[in-house]
């Protein structure tokens, strides 16, 4: 706040100092986020935000009270608290940009300090020393510190991480030991009468031991399960074989089982979780602590069902206020979207897109994946050699050949076009095939494509994204890792789309989750929207009904009461 007295600056910033969340800031630390707080006033019996309300919003009360309101998963609203002077309230709003989980409601006329997210998150660069001495809450601590991905989507935090229990680890390099360890055991026997070979025969048994272990140890590693506030993601990876990443999205599961099975699992705290889905289930095997990541998993699921609901009911109540109490305000109508011309590509330009097109090709909303190079020229190798051999024979015997060789070997000059060109066309059909076959995503289905030259077959599948159940990502082997292609698999009841061979299927995976997400709550909020219209008639078929008896009431009143008069006259009664 700029405009403030230097003595009013001064108040605020003794008032942050007691914040909880600032209390380890140094004066210079609080002075800078004096400059980018905001103060706002509401009224008694007005709503300073909504469960669900996507403001990415940290209000912190500077006077009055608030009364905290929680809608759960079924439904029901439920008293949370009050919020009293110096209560923060949005920290996970602010911090992790998440949607609010109450409802705050003024029980008197409140004052607010307000920290927007866009303003806030720069501090983290500009000001990394006021950024680390910030003291968040456990959970949002946690979340700030936990393992940060690619694929996360700008407003996803991961909520926990979690690896195969290490007596995993144990069972699996148990045999593995044993039967190197007698190998071993057998050679040092064997070589008893060549004591010149014991050495090199220990060095080379440990030398085996290690790499056994490092592996072993490297593919547990590589095993991890992530649960964020939107999804679970599995990857498992194999050095230089695969790479795998199976995503399932929160609203999907149903239930969490776990069992925990022996003395060792007891006593060391690991056991199986079995994650119900829609789609089938999830097995999570030997995990540590199954119990807090059962019930990490149950409270994203129940937080994300108690924001539809508080949601659902935020709409009713919008379209009751907008239709009935005739609060809606008139929008001013949407600018025309201005429309460059397309620059028509030269004929250059047209034939180098034509053979070098584009892997990922990205139109408005619709997103085209081809498959990697990699593919075409494993199919067009032997067709490339060749050609080029017949090139350069060519070329021999066209500059080789004296001109009167040449003009007597007259039948050469149609053999050599007769062979070119059938070679060339050979190499153009694989290239033109591999050209079109194409892997489409819009805004509400994925599209398959496969295509010969000429179009003499064409097998097209759409597939709408309200029949997605999750995907799964596949890099097979040290070629595709090093050359970043693989397969995405997406999938649906009873079947399944392959994008194969795309190049980075990981980015293609992330985009689809974002898609999904984006199609899911705007299908939500239609079908929502539906409902809410349907009850918004019925209250305003219910208050015409009321309205009209009201009406009928006071004419039948009136009617009553004209005619008592007129009796009353009649009979000369005063």
């Amino acid at each position: 706040m700029s405009n403030l007295t230097p003595s009013q600056v001064d108040d605020l910033v003794q008032f942050l100092r007691g914040i909880p969340l600032f209390s380890r800031l140094e004066d210079e630390d609080l002075h800078v986020l004096a400059g980018i707080v905001q103060r706002e006033s509401i009224q008694a019996g007005h709503e300073l935000y909504r469960q669900s309300d996507d403001d990415k919003t940290l209000y912190i009360v500077y006077s009055g009270q608030l009364r905290l309101v929680h809608i759960d998963p079924a439904g029901v609203p439920n008293d949370v608290g009050t919020a009293l002077p110096g209560r923060l309230l949005g920290e996970t709003s602010l911090l992790l940009a998440e949607p609010h989980d109450v409802t705050a409601l003024a029980i008197t006329d409140v004052v607010t300090l307000v920290f927007k997210r866009d303003a806030f998150m720069p501090l983290r660069e500009e000001y990394p020393r006021l950024w680390g001495r910030l003291t968040p809450s456990e959970l949002v601590a946690q979340r700030l510190n936990a393992p940060q991905f690619g694929w996360q989507a700008k407003d996803e935090a991961v909520v926990l991480f979690a690896r195969e229990h290490w007596w995993g680890l144990l069972r699996r390099m148990f045999f593995p030991l044993v039967a190197l360890l007698g190998i071993i055991a057998l050679l040092v026997v064997i070589q008893q009468s060549l004591p010149a070979l014991l050495g090199l025969t220990v060095l080379l048994g440990l030398t085996v031991l290690g790499g056994l272990v490092a592996y072993v140890f490297v593919d547990w590693r590589n095993d991890y399960w992530v649960v964020t506030n939107k999804r679970i993601v599995h990857v498992d990876e194999i050095i230089l074989i695969r790479k795998k990443r199976h995503e399932t999205p929160l609203p999907a599961v149903t239930q969490v089982q776990y069992e925990r099975q022996g003395i060792a699992a007891a006593v060391l705290d690991f056991g199986d979780l079995e994650v119900e889905t829609f789609t089938g289930n999830i097995g999570m095997r030997d995990m540590p602590n199954p119990m807090l990541i059962k019930r990490e998993i149950q409270e994203e699921v129940e937080k994300l069902q108690a924001r539809e609901r508080a949601a659902g009911r935020k709409g009713i109540r919008d379209n009751l206020e907008k239709r009935i109490i005739a609060k809606e305000i008139p929008k001013a109508p949407p600018a025309p979207p201005v429309i460059e011309p397309e620059a028509r590509p030269t004929l250059t330009l047209g034939i180098l897109r034509y053979f070098f097109p584009k892997l990922v090709d990205r139109q408005g909303e619709v997103i085209l994946w081809r498959k990697h190079w990699i593919v075409l020229w494993r199919r067009a190798l032997w067709p490339t050699v060749i050609l080029v051999i017949a090139l350069l024979a060519f070329l021999n015997w066209y500059y080789g050949a004296p001109p009167l060789g040449r003009l007597l070997e007259s039948s050469a000059w149609w053999v050599w076009p007769f062979i070119l060109g059938s070679l060339g066309a050979w190499w153009w059909w694989i290239f033109e095939d591999w050209r079109n076959d194409e892997y489409l995503l819009t805004g509400n289905r994925v599209i398959e494509i496969t295509r010969t030259p000429f179009s003499l077959s064409e097998k097209r599948r759409e597939s709408p994204l309200s029949d997605f159940q999750s995907t799964e990502l596949k890099v097979v082997g040290p070629w595709q890792k090093l050359f970043r292609y693989g397969t995405l698999i997406v999938k649906l009841p009873g079947a399944q789309v392959e994008f194969k061979d795309i190049v980075n299927p990981a980015a293609a995976q992330t985009e689809i989750t974002k898609r999904l997400n984006a199609y899911n709550a705007k299908r939500a909020e239609k079908e929502a929207q539906a409902r809410r219209n349907e009850l918004t008639d019925w209250f305003a078929a219910y208050d015409e009904i009321r309205q009209r008896d009201r009406v009928r009431d006071t004419s039948a009143t009136a009617a009553h009461t004209a005619r008592t008069i007129g009796g009353q006259s009649s009979d000369g009664s005063p």
